[in-house]
């Protein structure tokens, strides 16, 4: 059985599933929009909930650029962590919402 196919998470608490497959057999280079575009729609679970490729996508540069599977899983784990942490400083409430109350 291969890393791929054991569905082991590529980093504690965030879980790829098909996503891991599919980025393993992917062309590279490829870009953020192709990445959208092909794979958009597969869900990342994670210790607070779930966001789909497409939401992780939507914060990065329009322009970024993925060399391999690795650099594309990076960027999950990295985003996946910022909204945990936005999570938990703010609860359900956005970052906009909070500074708003800090200005009265």
């Amino acid at each position: 059985m291969t890393d791929v196919d054991s569905n082991v998470d590529a980093e504690p608490g965030v879980e790829f599933d098909r996503l891991e497959r599919e980025l393993e057999s992917h062309d590279y280079p490829t870009t953020r929009s192709e990445l959208r575009e092909v794979h958009g729609k597969r869900v990342v679970k994670h210790s607070q909930g779930e966001l789909t490729f497409r939401q992780i996508l939507e914060s990065l540069d329009e322009d970024e650029q993925f060399g391999s599977p690795a650099a594309v899983r990076e960027a999950i784990v990295a985003t996946v962590r910022a909204e945990i942490v936005d999570s938990e400083q703010y609860g359900n409430r956005s970052a906009d919402e909070v500074l708003d109350e800090d200005e009265v």
